[in-house]
């Protein structure tokens, strides 16, 4: 898939170096505008390398340079969306939107009832960013600290959501 020099492609085992740093990069934002640490920051390179073994896991290239990632599993008939996050010097430009449509696809392609990501509900400018490409909020816990929102973009009409752990 590509447009205006964005390219999307699935990582491989060779990509854990690259997409552990847009992790690590991204989250570290996350976390420093959330008051608190996330489970993100604590991955390893192993973790991530053992991620890419076991998800799929697409990338965001602006003019073949690797500027986003993230990463899709199948659970209880949805995809789960996560570590979502492109370089912050490329953010609003296309890349992340590149993602989420990948994603869609994805699900798509597998016969999923939607997607199914958590965010920080506190977090107006993500929380925007989900709904203008589908998602809305169906729920919010504390489990991990700090105020999360579950959202769901639905793909197949009349599809029931399965409480996510």
């Amino acid at each position: 898939m590509s447009h205006l020099g964005i390219t999307i492609r699935r990582a491989t085992p060779v990509d854990a170096a690259v997409v552990h740093a847009i992790t690590q990069e991204a989250f570290a934002n996350y976390s420093k505008k959330l008051g608190c640490s996330v489970a993100a920051q604590r991955e390893s390179l192993a973790d991530v390398a053992c991620e890419l073994q076991e998800k799929t896991v697409f990338l965001s290239l602006l003019d073949g340079r690797v500027m986003g990632a993230v990463r899709l599993e199948k659970k209880n008939g949805w995809g789960y969306f996560s570590r979502f996050g492109v370089r912050k010097t490329n953010r609003n430009n296309g890349l992340g939107a590149a993602l989420i449509n990948a994603a869609t696809d994805w699900a798509r392609q597998n016969d999923l009832n939607g997607l199914v990501l958590y965010t920080a509900s506190t977090m107006l400018t993500l929380v925007r960013f989900y709904y203008s490409h589908g998602f809305y909020i169906d729920s919010t816990d504390k489990s991990q600290g700090y105020v999360r929102a579950l959202l769901v973009k639905p793909l197949k009409e009349g599809a029931a959501l399965t409480p996510f752990p």
